[in-house]
């Protein structure tokens, strides 16, 4: 018997899949009794669980000979690594206490690194969580998954393909069927220790050239001209105001108006010369908006400040005005409005966008910040001329 959780996804439902076609005792773990009967009428046996109960999951495990386990999004986590982390954990525990032998568990390329890497570390703690049990572990580290280009297709139709990553720098890409077939292949044969295998498709593609093999493959038709690429240096330089900029924030340069506006705005209640020094080490940012290539939610300072590394290859700041600040809580909770103008550094195109920002402050540090933005000013400005 193989268990499955995450049948409902896109990876699960391929495992669960595969295995049922060759014959295989399958039983798949849901939430929803609802979602369960087609898997009943596929074949496959139903347990009803939840990642949070560690009880239910023992149940499910019982008597399996492998396990197809994934930490599933939690969009309303207030405290996503920590959240993960106990959900990890129970997981982990059920497995242990079901005697399960050997478990496959979805992770993301770069799950290796300490820090930097934004989401990607709650996976990394995963992997800590279930190298120290007694089980088989294998680790699939997925590439960027293709499915996450979906949300952007609306625009390829028209030439153009939003997104927040570099238009020409090639990333490693992986389906999720293609995710869902080698889990389910790893599980059936088995595992012994601790292993880890990357999974990738056999080519690396940009953005624009995504976006150029959608068109070819009907999607949509090709309607703008090849932009060219414009070096952001100068404008970089002309920017740098006093005070002077500490040298170890000078490769955020790009987003100097925009640093100096929350500055003026935070005047009196946070502490530090710099955006970044306001900001408290493990403070939560959520992006209320949904853009291809861009998180919803992250934690921690230094994963902030590999987010908005790459930023200024993309866009560059003239400056960040119309500011309105409300208080409340005496200065706990401040509400920032403002524009930002700037340009697209591929294009040259004009990028004026407007925001709110809810910043809640502790200690004189921000600990959460909550952003909304104008998201179709950002994709007509940021679309990749294909």
């Amino acid at each position: 018997m193989f268990v499955v959780l995450g049948a409902s996804g896109n990876t699960g439902k391929v495992v669960a899949e595969t295995l049922l076609s060759q014959k295989r005792n399958v039983r798949v773990v849901v939430r929803d009794a609802a979602k369960g009967q087609a898997w009943k009428e596929a074949g496959a046996d139903v347990s009803i669980a939840d990642v949070e109960d560690g009880a239910a999951l023992k149940r499910a495990f019982s008597g399996a000979e492998g396990a197809y386990v994934l930490l599933p999004p939690n969009f309303s986590s207030t405290q996503v690594r920590v959240d993960n982390n106990r959900r990890a954990s129970t997981i982990a525990a059920a497995i242990e206490a079901a005697g399960v032998p050997h478990v496959v568990m979805l992770s993301s390329i770069g799950a290796q690194q300490p820090h930097g890497t934004g989401p990607v570390l709650g996976l990394r703690d995963a992997e800590a969580t279930f190298t120290r049990g007694r089980a088989a572990a294998t680790f699939v580290r997925a590439a960027y998954l293709m499915e996450n280009w979906g949300g952007a297709l609306f625009a390829v139709a028209q030439g153009v393909l939003p997104t927040f990553l570099l238009a020409d720098k090639a990333i490693p890409l992986v389906a999720t069927r293609d995710v869902g077939t080698a889990a389910a292949r790893l599980l059936a044969e088995g595992g012994s220790g601790k292993r880890v295998i990357e999974l990738a498709g056999p080519r690396e593609y940009s953005p624009r050239l995504f976006g150029k093999v959608t068109i070819r493959s009907g999607v949509g038709r090709l309607t703008s001209k090849r932009s060219s690429r414009h070096s952001s240096g100068n404008d970089v330089a002309s920017r740098r105001r006093d005070p002077p900029m500490k040298p170890r924030h000078a490769a955020f340069a790009a987003l100097d108006p925009f640093f100096e506006l929350v500055q003026r705005g935070l005047s009196g209640l946070v502490d530090g010369d710099h955006y970044f020094d306001t900001i408290a080490e493990n403070a939560i940012f959520e992006f209320r908006y949904d853009f291809p290539g861009w998180p919803q939610r992250i934690e921690g300072r230094d994963a902030l400040m590999a987010l908005y590394l790459g930023y200024g290859d993309n866009i560059v700041l003239h400056r960040a005005e119309s500011l309105v600040v409300h208080r409340c809580d005496d200065g706990r909770v401040v509400v920032l409005e403002y524009d930002v103008h700037g340009r697209v550094v591929a294009s040259g195109a004009a990028y004026d966008n407007r925001f709110v920002s809810i910043l809640t402050v502790e200690n004189r540090k921000i600990v959460r910040w909550r952003d909304y933005m104008d998201s179709l000013s950002a994709m007509r400005a940021l679309s990749t001329k294909l």
